[in-house]
């Protein structure tokens, strides 16, 4: 019933415009870095979506001959269907920022288990995200094998009478840290993903993002930063994007909703990010003309 109930949740997320839904109530933390068993409560904070945010939503389910099985808030007038609160993740571009150690990444991998039912007493178990969200990071190393990434890496130095190199089919057998993550998202792109999911601690800096001083002091740069390219992939190819940001403000002006965890209470910072977007961009609205960058007026 529990896996059931999952499975017509994560149904309803298409039609709603949701990439995630965290149910109120959710242990989110592990007991260790090794255990998928809850941590215990306490210490361990239930999830609660901020009261005053239009990402706080209910969520209804018929659940028909298995009501009884579900031990959830009923629907009043409906003896089948039972009713879920919590956090809806929208499509487009969400930001979940914080200070360290305030909850930011336990709850992206929250949203990246969403994609697999869980069983009673994980603690997760009504937190759902969209079957095809695929998690997105670097992987120094890996093996690329003709993969289009010249949306992010283009323009590659080369020697005196050497062909330029061809970034739309690219190899290598030992990525850097920033073309494995070019690979890894244009592979996602081209498997169908309908999101994203991206943790600023294991993702390449020069892959995220450049700030105006290193644009001023260094111009020509192979590497267009993700941070150009979510908008478009929303508004283009309807890719949306939850990013994990602690150190990097330049990410605060490019996103539709932002999450801000503070000791691992959520609370909606959309409209005080656009405000601190405002103060402190500059005008440089595009990047070398290959993605918008500020939303000014």
């Amino acid at each position: 019933a529990c896996a059931i109930l999952q499975e017509r949740v994560r149904s309803e997320l298409v039609s709603k415009k949701i990439v995630a839904f965290i149910a109120n109530g959710s242990i989110l933390p592990r007991k260790s870095g090794a255990s998928n068993l809850p941590m215990s409560s306490p210490p361990a904070i239930p999830f609660q979506a901020p009261p005053d945010s239009t990402m706080s939503q209910d969520i209804t389910v018929d659940m028909g001959n298995l009501r009884p099985f579900i031990d959830l808030d009923a629907v009043p007038g409906e003896t089948t269907k039972v009713k879920l609160s919590g956090l809806c993740v929208p499509t487009g571009v969400t930001l979940i920022v914080g200070g360290g150690y305030h909850g930011k990444s336990t709850l992206l991998r929250t949203i990246a288990a969403g994609v697999y039912n869980k069983v009673p007493g994980d603690g997760r178990e009504f937190c759902v995200t969209v079957q095809d969200a695929v998690s997105v990071r670097a992987e120094d190393g890996r093996y690329v094998n003709n993969c289009n990434v010249s949306a992010f890496i283009s323009n590659l130095p080369t020697l005196p009478g050497i062909k330029q190199l061809e970034t739309s089919h690219f190899s290598s057998r030992e990525a850097s840290g920033s073309t494995s993550q070019a690979a890894n998202v244009s592979e996602a792109i081209e498997m169908g993903a309908s999101a994203m999911l991206v943790d600023e601690d294991v993702s390449a800096a020069n892959f995220m993002a450049r700030d105006g001083r290193m644009r001023a002091l260094v111009a020509d740069e192979s590497i267009t930063p993700l941070l150009y390219r979510v908008n478009g992939l929303y508004d283009e190819h309807g890719i949306s994007s939850v990013v994990v940001v602690g150190g990097v403000g330049d990410w605060l002006d490019v996103p539709n909703n932002v999450i801000l965890l503070d000791k691992y209470v959520a609370s909606d910072a959309t409209k005080k990010a656009r405000s601190v977007s405002y103060q402190f961009s500059y005008g440089h609205v595009q990047y070398a003309g290959r993605g918008v960058v500020h939303r000014l007026p």
